[in-house]
This record gives structure tokens, C-alpha cells and sequence, in this order.
């Protein structure tokens, strides 16, 4: 179901209370093993240093 930005934003400001947000970490092994199931791998040391790296894939591990 898609809906405008214009909508969600004004809906947002309305009632920030129906938006959820989430943070996940993970552990370096399981980065490790995410990582090892992708088809393009992100850079490693780059991620472990904060820098930005982008995965596009969906892995389901287990």
C-alpha cells in the first residue's frame, strides 16, 4: 500500500505516535555472516568505521 509523502508527513506531524522507527546492531560475527551470504558484499572495514554502505539484498539467515 503506498501513500503520497504529502499525506504521511502531514499525518506525521499530526500524530508522530502511529510511526514506528527501529535501530538494530548486530554483532561483528553475525555481520560477518550476513555479509558472507550476500551476492555484493559491503566493505567490511568501511562499515565497522560508521561509514555509510548500502545493501540492497534480502537474506534470511537460519
Amino acid at each position: 500500500m503506498d501513500f503520497p509523502y504529502e499525506d504521511d508527513i502531514e499525518e506525521y506531524k499530526e500524530n508522530p505516535k502511529n510511526f514506528a522507527t527501529s535501530l538494530v546492531g548486530i554483532t561483528k560475527t553475525d555481520f560477518r555472516a550476513l555479509n558472507a551470504a550476500l551476492e555484493h558484499p559491503v566493505d567490511e572495514k568501511a562499515f565497522l568505521n560508521g561509514e555509510p554502505v548500502f545493501c540492497i539484498e534480502t537474506v534470511c539467515l537460519g
